[in-house]
Parts: C-alpha cells; structure tokens; sequence
C-alpha cells in the first residue's frame, strides 16, 4: 500500500511539474526568455474561442471554489462564538 502511495505521490508531482514546463515554454516569446511574461497569464493567449473556454474555466473554478471554502470557516466560527462548550 506505501508502495502505491508513493508511486501516485510521484505520478501527481510530475504531473504538475510537466504543466507548469510546458504552459510556461508556450507562453515565452522574444529572444530574452522569460522577461515578456505578463502578471497576468491570461492576456497572453490569442483571442479564441479556446481561450475563451478557458477563461470560463477559470471562473467557473473560483465562483464554484468560494462557497467550498467559506462554509467551513462559517462552521466553525458558528461553533466557537455561539455554542456553549463543557469543559468537564
């Protein structure tokens, strides 16, 4: 079982790796590599109808993320400014 951890462990970390390689080689222009690289990586794709799935990608994955994120935090301030505790 710590045999197939670890290999997945492995597969996921390359996994990332390899995306980040190639979606930072696709977006180097120019010939002083690495210094055309805007703040925002989106602005760099041509205007498509690929780019454009994308972007909805993006904000379909922050507006769904939000809740995810925030109904915990609202659980447990519930839970420790309005409930009583025993301590014994």
């Amino acid at each position: 079982m710590r045999k197939a951890l670890t290999y997945a462990i492995l597969f996921v970390i390359s996994a990332y790796a390899l995306a980040g390689l190639f979606g930072y080689l696709a977006l180097i222009e120019g010939e002083d590599e690495g210094s055309v690289l805007a703040g925002n990586m989106l602005t760099m794709y041509p205007e498509n109808f690929v780019s454009a799935l994308v972007r909805l990608g993006f904000l379909y994955t922050v507006t769904a993320s939000f809740p995810l994120i925030l109904f915990p935090l609202r659980s447990a301030l519930n839970s420790l400014l309005f409930e009583e505790v025993s301590l014994f």
